[in-house]
């Protein structure tokens, strides 16, 4: 019962993270963000090997897991910015079709790094597939927020994130 709690918790967590991921993405820095995830994405996972406790992983689980969520927002709408309007149709099915490669095959391999190479290998293997999308995406072009639209978190209205995060329930 207890894994199915921290699951939903994780899920939740990360569905509520994906408006706010996307205001910053519009009115902040586009770059600043999806680098601070894929730092904390190249670090976090070797945060399993040395947890002391159960609710240091599941804690961990949650900082991997919003984390994540909020680069697969960014990495998402970075794709949308570079894709010009003839191939914008043919990059979103490709960005989507890698995304569920990833998502078939990810478990595993997953589950063979962890029979193969223990621990360190799994995790290992995770934090270098982040380091290497950190080193890709640090040379590339991100769409610029012009100054006009960057706003300060305090003028922000969040009404409608309410009805949002209610209608996600």
């Amino acid at each position: 019962m207890t894994i199915g709690v921290l699951h939903y918790l994780n899920a939740f967590g990360a569905l509520l993270m994906r408006p706010f991921a996307g205001w910053y993405l519009d009115h902040r820095s586009r770059r600043s963000l999806l680098m601070f995830c894929l730092v904390g994405l190249v670090c976090l996972p070797f945060g399993y090997i040395f947890a002391s406790s159960m609710a240091l992983i599941a804690l961990d689980r949650l900082l991997i897991r919003l984390l994540s969520a909020v680069a697969t927002t960014g990495v998402t709408t970075n794709a949308y910015d570079t894709l010009n309007e003839g191939n914008f149709n043919e990059g979103v099915g490709y960005l989507g079709f890698c995304n569920s490669l990833a998502n078939a095959i990810g478990p595993g391999l997953g589950l063979w790094l962890w029979e193969k190479h223990n621990v360190w290998g799994l995790f290992g293997a995770v934090a270098v597939a982040s380091l290497l999308a950190l080193l890709l995406l640090r040379k590339f072009n991100f769409r610029e927020i012009p100054k006009e639209h960057i706003t300060p978190f305090r003028s922000h209205p969040s009404t409608g994130l309410i009805p949002a995060a209610l209608a996600a329930l």
